[in-house]
């Protein structure tokens, strides 16, 4: 933080800080990616990190935020309607040995209902038969995982799979690119991440038109180099 009497003195380019922002917004994994990272995950799940490579397949078919999908309860998920409630949030405190708790609302005050994929009903079935009662991730179902655990077995995945980002939160970013990619339902996407408006949406869809023109340059190519003699 920069302090008061530093303030004058402070340059801030805000062409590149909007620029920065926006980059860090439209960043995702692509489809390779998520499998190299969902693999890496895989290889380093043995006793407790298996509960953090759940939760990290939870976030790619949720768009939850990290805090979220710690926060989420056994009661939250609802089997017969194939949906979760999302409804609260964990609150991590600074340093090594800060306070974690469980906030009764989300980032933006709102609940919000999420449908599941049939692929997360089979995965939080089979850790139902587990256990049934208190937190879905978590060691003894009451204590939330730190932060600090779960950014570090992140970190570790994305540098086995040879992956440069270092975030828990490209994970919604891929859940909403993915999702406005086979979609292009923007109302729905914002009502699921817990947007106020669609507004919010806005930067996955730039992503979704650039793979789209990603495409067409692609299927133009094809048909010059097929059909290019026959039709000019």
């Amino acid at each position: 933080p920069i302090k008061p009497r530093h303030s004058k003195d402070a340059v801030v380019d805000v062409a590149k800080l909007k620029h920065a922002k926006n980059r860090n917004q439209t960043r995702y994994l692509t489809e390779q990616e998520v499998i190299r990272f969902m693999e890496s995950f895989a290889e380093m799940a043995k006793g407790e990190d298996t509960c953090f490579h759940l939760l990290a397949l939870f976030q790619l078919q949720t768009g939850t935020r990290i805090g979220e999908a710690a926060a989420v309860t056994w009661d939250d998920i609802d089997f017969d309607r194939n949906a979760i409630n999302v409804s609260k949030t964990v609150h991590w405190g600074r340093g090594k040995e800060a306070r974690r708790y469980i906030q009764l609302f989300t980032k933006t005050g709102e609940s919000r209902v999420i449908p599941i994929t049939e692929s997360l009903k089979g995965m939080l079935c089979w850790m139902k038969s587990f256990r049934t009662k208190g937190l879905v991730f978590s060691v003894d179902g009451n204590e939330p995982l730190s932060y600090r655990s779960i950014q570090y077995r992140y970190d570790k995945a994305f540098k086995m799979a040879g992956i440069s980002h270092r975030s828990t939160h490209i994970l919604r970013h891929t859940f909403s690119t993915n999702f406005l990619t086979a979609t292009k339902d923007h109302f729905t996407l914002a009502k699921f991440l817990g947007h106020a408006s669609t507004r919010q949406t806005e930067h996955y869809a730039k992503v979704t038109n650039a793979l789209s023109n990603e495409s067409f340059k692609s299927f133009n190519q094809n048909v010059e180099e097929k059909f290019g003699n026959v039709l000019n």
